[in-house]
């Protein structure tokens, strides 16, 4: 049986599990966005310092005193101002409590997503594994195969020669049944296999009519 086209080594395989499973993009995501949460969070914790202007030139005047002399402006009788308000991290109990919870999610996050990532490595593992297992079933059940042929020749040549019974043929004949019966069992066994290593692989896509798209490996 020649080798099929997903009988990959089992370190490319987990490489490209890694890279296109979308549950783990998901969970990859996840980790990204608790991470940035935490830095918003940490933020918060900082001082803030807000620094505001403000000028007044000249004295209330109404409209009928516009044209006095006192009345104009005059940049030596302006008031200036520039407050500063410093805002301490000193009660920041809601943001402390927001950045610790911050952090237990991220780590949540990253545990779920790491507990992910060994479960498919080890689903890979199981599926390339039952791959072999399947295929050397199908090596062996055509050899079976072959050998059941050659005993129904030999017993039918061993009938007309006067030296077998017809019941010797007709055991022959059923056991080839039962050999190629298994043969496409094991057959289809292997291709489950394929199929399911394509699933973990997350390779294995569904067209729009509903037929399976396999991809070169």
């Amino acid at each position: 049986m020649p080798i099929g086209p997903f009988e990959i080594e089992e370190g490319k395989a987990i490489e490209i599990a890694l890279t296109h499973r979308p549950d783990l993009q998901t969970l990859r995501d996840r980790v990204g966005d608790a991470q940035r949460r935490v830095l918003i969070a940490r933020d918060s914790l900082r001082a803030e310092l807000t620094i505001g202007a403000s000028v007044a030139m000249g004295e209330g005047r109404s409209l009928a005193q516009a044209n006095e002399p006192h009345g104009s402006l005059h940049a030596h009788n302006s008031f200036w101002a520039a407050p500063l308000t410093l805002d301490l991290p000193w009660e920041r109990t809601a943001q402390r409590n927001s950045y610790r919870n911050s952090i237990i999610a991220l780590e949540q996050a990253v545990r779920t997503f790491q507990g992910e990532e060994d479960n498919i490595k080890q689903s890979v593992r199981s599926r390339l594994r039952a791959l072999m297992q399947n295929r050397s079933s199908v090596v062996i059940q055509r050899e079976a195969v072959k050998l059941a042929a050659r005993r129904v020749d030999s017993t039918s040549m061993l009938l007309e020669a006067g030296r077998a019974e017809i019941r010797d043929v007709l055991e022959a004949q059923n056991a080839l049944l039962a050999a190629q019966n298994s043969l496409i069992s094991n057959l289809v066994n292997y291709r489950l296999s394929e199929l399911g290593l394509q699933r973990d692989l997350g390779t294995l896509q569904v067209s729009g009519n509903g037929t399976w798209q396999e991809p070169a490996l």
